[in-house]
């Protein structure tokens, strides 16, 4: 049948039997023998450094198989991405960063020792307020997909101070998270089953994601075919899941220090607005110049927004 034939007809999605019984596989539920669960640490203040992680208490209940810090966790070999390179060093760059995860046998075990685990921090100055007239503001070399940053055609000066008709608005929008239904789940296997051979290592990852993934493969000391990615159904994107976040780094980082035994985290809600990215909020003015019969003779869109530091 062809597209216009098909044009208004009611079509049968092949995945809605199972969406709608709630019986799709998501990446969370992804069949795996004795899966273990992490939760994250991550930090309360905006930056400094971390001092001291005493985990002695979580270590100590039942069920924890790895409390797993800057102190004990694998060493990333290149740094690819920064967003990514956590667990290197006891920096903490933003409130809410990863400084560390509980695996234990449960999800509710995890989640309690993490409670349990005591996080001391030597604080620092930090400036996260945004204003577009900032005393450190800069104009990036290029922009969003490699544009130059500022472009111009024309003397629109002239035309704004001739022109019978101008506009002078000046526009501002909020920072919004996006939230889909689905948060970020991800289940990471570590296969090393042979220490001396290095091809026998592998990293498989059941991820909910739309972007590319293989810049993991190099920070973990892998090559591209040594990572074998699952992305049965995304539960929803709407940009967050577009590219890798740390949680897949710091899953990743666990199943590596136990290798063989399948480690998954899913966000909660409040994790999802911390480190999934964000839309910033934005300053933009807009200037029309246009003659009396209403043809447009000049327009200029000037925009500043934050960027990470």
């Amino acid at each position: 049948m062809n597209a216009e034939r098909q044009i208004g007809q009611d079509r049968v999605r092949v995945d809605r039997p199972l969406k709608v019984t709630g019986t799709a596989p998501y990446a969370y539920e992804q069949p795996t023998d004795a899966p273990l669960h992490l939760y994250p640490l991550t930090s309360n203040v905006p930056r400094g450094r971390v001092r001291s992680i005493d985990a002695r208490a979580a270590e100590a209940l039942p069920g924890v198989q790895l409390v797993l810090t800057q102190e004990n966790a694998p060493k990333l070999l290149v740094k690819a991405d920064p967003e990514l390179y956590i667990l290197q060093s006891p920096d903490v760059l933003y409130w809410g960063q990863f400084i560390g995860a509980v695996v234990a046998d449960t999800p509710e075990i995890a989640r309690h020792a993490a409670s349990l685990v005591t996080v001391t921090y030597d604080d620092a100055p930090f400036d996260a307020h945004f204003r577009p007239d900032h005393p450190q503001a800069y104009r990036p070399r290029r922009v969003n997909a490699f544009k130059k940053t500022d472009t111009h055609e024309g003397d629109v000066d002239a035309a704004l101070a001739h022109a019978p008709v101008t506009v002078d608005r000046t526009y501002t929008t909020p920072t919004e998270h996006h939230n889909p239904i689905g948060p970020h789940p991800v289940k990471a296997i570590w296969h090393d089953e042979s220490p001396l051979n290095v091809t026998a290592r592998r990293l498989t990852l059941y991820d909910a994601n739309q972007g590319h993934l293989m810049v993991l493969a190099p920070m973990l000391g892998l090559l591209p075919a040594q990572m074998i990615i699952h992305t049965p159904y995304v539960g929803g994107s709407f940009g967050t899941k577009g590219m890798p976040h740390a949680h897949l780094i710091l899953t990743a980082l666990a199943a590596k220090t136990l290798p063989g035994r399948p480690v998954k985290y899913a966000m909660t809600r409040q994790q999802m607005f911390d480190t999934t990215g964000y839309r910033p909020e934005i300053h933009q003015r807009v200037r029309l110049a246009a003659s009396a019969d209403g043809r447009l003779t000049a327009l200029t869109h000037d925009a500043v927004a934050p960027t990470a530091r």
